[in-house]
This record gives C-alpha cells, structure tokens and sequence, in this order.
C-alpha cells in the first residue's frame, strides 16, 4: 500500500511543528501497554505509535494520529475502534494509519469502526485493512469529513449497519475515497444473511469516489435459497436531503451478482447529483446490461465542472510531480465549443486548497476542453524546481452562464540535462 500524500506531509510537520507535540509509545515494553492507555495522557496534536502485535479495542475521543509501526498493516492488529473526538470538540484532526482492525470472531453485525453524530472535525483512515463493518454518522453541523486512503474493507457475512459494510457521511458532511476498496458482505443463506451493499451515503453526504474498487455482496445458493440477490455497490441513505457523488479517477463500481434465479444488484443506486468522470458503473452478473443507475442518471455538466490531470493527482492540495519529457494533459469533460482551459505558472507554493489565478503572472488561455503540454528543459542552463503550473477549466452552460473548475496544479521540475 503506497501513503497518501497528505498523511505523509502531516508527519513530516508533526515532526517539526510544535515543541508541545509528543510522541507516546504502545507495547514493545513500553510504558503503555494499551492504545486507551495513551490516548488518556495523550493531547490534541500528539502522535501515538503503536509497536507489533495485537490489542483490545479502544475509544479514540482526542485528535491525535494513531500509527501502526509495522512493515505493514498486518503487523499491528486492533479488535475494534470506538471514535468520537471530544478534545477538542470541534475542528479536531486525526489520523488512524497502518494497522488492522478485526473482531476475534466473524460476528454478525459487527463494526470494526463505529461513530456517530460527530462534530466536526477530519478523520483520515490510511493505509487500513478493516474486516468488519465502518458506521462513521456526522452530525447535523457542517464540518465533519472522512478520507479513506489506500485501504481496504473486506467484511465476513453480515458485518456492517443498516445492510451495507461501510456506512457514512451525513446532512453537508464530505466523504473521499480514494486507491481503496469496499466489499459488500455476500450472502450466507445457511445462517440466514443476505448480500449487504459496499458503501451506504447518508442522505446530503457529498462524496467523492477516486480510483475507488467497490463490489456489493453476491447473492449465494444453499440452504432454503432465499438469499440469491446481489446488492448495490454504493445506495444512499434515509436522510431527505440528495447525495452529492463525484466518481473518477480510473474507479470500478459493480454491483453484487446474482446466484440461481435471484437479481443483480446496480453499480450506483443514489437519488441525487452524479457526476461521472473516468470511471467504469455496472451492475452485477445476471442484471440487464445498459442500466448501471436506478434513480439517477450521470450529470454531463455539472455546476462546478471537473478538470482532471493526468498523471493522476488526488486533489489540489497533493500536486502532481513532472519534470523534463513528462506529458502533461488537462481535460474538462464538457463539449469542446463551449469550453476553454486557463493555465498559469508562478514559482509560489500554493497555500491554500483552491486558488486565484489572477497574481498569476503568465496565463494561456486554451480553446477547448484539453490542453496537452511537455515539459521541456530547463531554459536556463541549471536545474529549475518547484515551478507550480496551474490549470483552471471555463464553461459555458445551455443558458449562458459561465461555469469554473476547481483549480488544478502540478509541480514542475525543468532540468538542464535529460533524467
């Protein structure tokens, strides 16, 4: 599993931030013998390493970065995670990293990770292998966002809430998925449990889903036969309000197949805004082929349209790194004719998750929807770092009114000599 690289930037500063931060230590002969027993001495900002082995499960209720210090995540393993930041009690930044969470016993109904009516706050779920169910329920304040990064959820039958392995967001909260993947429970039909869908987003939940693998449960022959259907990889929730989802970045969304005469479940099943961008949706072995989406139909133009950048990137704070001979392209998945790309240079670091372009001192405007670019050498005779490229999209919908992108950004290596 490769770090995300925003968790990796929040170590490297935790390293040299604050003289107040500290690091505490569990197992390995360590004076803490259990997670809880750090997380009680520990404060908002602190690190807790947690050395090989296994331990019980714990009440994660500070922000802190808990972090397995094995080769990989198995080499730590955690039965449970109860989370609900009370220090501070709003605006709390933590990070859970490098370990596996599972149950002694494939339980059903079980939950690896429960929270619920969070304040908000970010919770970062990196480099995780979660066997059992995750239920992370944000309140109704506007704040709480949940990145799951470079992980897996592969559940046993029946693990999850509410018929779905991992379920989460809430009314104006934010959801990221990004290089993992979910698997819904399959059905066991001889204990009496049927398939359970992959990710369940509570209703208002604005979601983003990059290069994201998520499977709903199979259905499954045997005992009475009752269990055959499959499920739907993603659905929404009970809550009123519309589901805001962006799926992109090379992701697979399929939902469960079908066993005997049951029926397929869909890749997506979510009543709200879809914006379909490099993404494959289908629904499962034995569903009839065409109709991926139930309640909702991809949007081809979305309000904030999305400009993407290959090679790959997360988002704007994580640049793309590229240097001599490396080919860059943006593209905005909009008509051509209506669409025209902005980009910028400037030797800044960009501070801030979306930026102005107007400081920029160099813009290019680019008719169309792609704009393709190599990177040359250095024009100078010696190596040129950090240069930041910027990209914005503008489009123009069928009633005129003029639509930007998020900004896009890569760092640009120019150097003297060929690599």
């Amino acid at each position: 599993m490769r770090s995300h690289p925003v968790l990796v930037a929040s170590f490297l500063c935790a390293a040299v931030a604050s003289a107040s931060a500290a690091d505490l230590v569990v197992g390995g002969g360590s004076p803490y013998a259990t997670i809880d027993a750090a997380m009680a001495s520990a404060r908002p900002g602190d690190r807790i390493l947690v050395m090989p082995g296994s331990y019980p499960a714990f009440q994660f209720n500070k922000g802190v970065h808990v972090h397995g210090m094995g080769n990989d995540p198995g080499d730590v393993v955690v039965a449970r995670v109860d989370y609900h930041v009370s220090d501070p009690s709003i605006g709390y930044d933590s990070t859970l990293s490098n370990m596996t969470l599972q149950a002694s016993t494939a339980t059903p109904g079980y939950l690896a990770v429960t929270g619920n009516e969070l304040p908000p706050g970010v919770l970062v779920l990196d480099g995780m292998i979660i066997k059992g169910g995750v239920f992370l329920g944000g309140g109704a304040a506007d704040g709480f966002s949940l990145l799951l990064a470079n992980s897996r959820v592969e559940p046993s039958a029946g693990q999850g809430f509410l018929g779905s392995t991992m379920s989460v967001g809430g009314p104006k909260n934010t959801v990221e998925i990004v290089d993992s993947s979910i698997d819904g429970a399959d059905a066991d039909p001889d204990t009496g449990l049927p398939a359970y869908s992959a990710l369940r987003l509570a209703g208002g939940t604005r979601a983003r889903l990059s290069n994201a693998r998520i499977h709903g449960g199979d259905g499954k022959l045997g005992g009475t036969g009752a269990f055959v259907s499959g499920a739907d990889a993603v659905v929404d929730g009970t809550f009123p309000q519309p589901v805001t989802l962006r799926i992109d970045g090379d992701s697979t969304i399929v939902g469960g197949s079908a066993a005997g005469v049951g029926t397929a479940g869909d890749g997506v099943d979510v009543s709200g805004s879809i914006d379909l961008g490099d993404a494959l949706v289908l629904g499962g072995a034995g569903t009839l082929p065409g109709t991926p989406f139930v309640d909702a139909q991809p949007v081809d133009l979305p309000v904030e349209p999305y400009l993407s950048v290959s090679p790959k990137m997360l988002d704007a704070s994580g640049a793309t790194f590229v240097q001599t001979d490396d080919l860059v392209t943006f593209s905005m998945e909009t008509p051509a004719a209506s669409t025209a790309l902005v980009l910028g240079f400037a030797l800044d670091q960009p501070t801030a998750k979306f930026f102005t372009l107007s400081p920029v001192p160099l813009l290019v405007f680019v008719p169309g929807n792609v704009a393709s670019l190599l990177v040359p050498l250095s024009p100078f005779a010696a190596d040129v770092p950090g240069v930041m490229l910027y990209a914005e999209g503008l489009t123009r919908d069928a009633t005129g009114l003029m639509h930007v992108s998020q900004t896009a950004t890569v760092r640009v290596d120019f150097l003297a000599t060929h690599p």
